[in-house]
C-alpha cells in the first residue's frame, strides 16, 4: 500500500473491520516548487490559501478504494480520476500516468 501512495504526501489509509482498505486524499492545490538545485523534483507543495481552487471544487476530498490484490487504486468517477492523475503526473509516475490515462476517457461532453 505504500508504494501506491508514493508522491501523495496528503494521503490516509483507512481499513474497516472487514479488512477493506481506502485512501482518504483531501483535494488541495498541488504544484512542484522550482529548486534549481534539484531541477527534476518529484516533491509537490500543497496550496490551501488557493481561493480560486476551492470555489471550483464539487468535492473537498476523493476515496479511492484499494483493490483487493493490494496492488492499485481505483478510482470512483472522472474528477477523482483526474485529480489521482494530476498527482502521478506531479511525481513524474509517468507509467502510473499512462495507465490512469483509460480511467479518463469518457464519449459524453464536458460541461
Amino acid at each position: 500500500v505504500n508504494s501506491m501512495i508514493q508522491g501523495i504526501p496528503h494521503s490516509l489509509i483507512l481499513s474497516n473491520g472487514e479488512g477493506e482498505m481506502m485512501i482518504l486524499i483531501p483535494v488541495l492545490n498541488p504544484y512542484r516548487p522550482k529548486v534549481q538545485s534539484d531541477p527534476f523534483t518529484t516533491s509537490i507543495v500543497l496550496d490551501r490559501s488557493d481561493n480560486n481552487w476551492r470555489n471550483a471544487l464539487t468535492s473537498r476530498y476523493f476515496m479511492y478504494p484499494v483493490h483487493v490484490s493490494m496492488s492499485f487504486m481505483m478510482t470512483k468517477g472522472l474528477h477523482a480520476a483526474m485529480y489521482l492523475l494530476l498527482l502521478r503526473l506531479l511525481h513524474r509516475d509517468y507509467e502510473d500516468v499512462f495507465r490512469l490515462t483509460e480511467s479518463i476517457c469518457s464519449d459524453s461532453a464536458f460541461s
